[in-house]
């Protein structure tokens, strides 16, 4: 099982614990001492409200990828 596998297996874990379900999809990377992890599906109650207005879709975006 690959570091990428394990990590993946280990934020889907704490997003199920914390959120109530996790994502549908995850792709981690390395680079450095940083994990860089992105997710699909199943947003929360607080990102599907953020999202409506394009503008928020934006900081949503950033506050996720940032």
């Amino acid at each position: 099982m690959t570091i990428e596998h394990q990590f993946n297996m280990l934020v889907r874990e704490i997003r199920k614990e914390c959120v109530g379900n996790g994502p549908r999809e995850i792709t981690t990377r390395f680079a450095g001492p940083w994990a860089i992890s992105e997710m699909k599906g199943n947003l929360t109650t607080l990102m599907c409200n953020a999202s409506v207005a394009h503008w928020r879709r934006y900081v949503l975006h950033f506050g996720c990828t940032c």
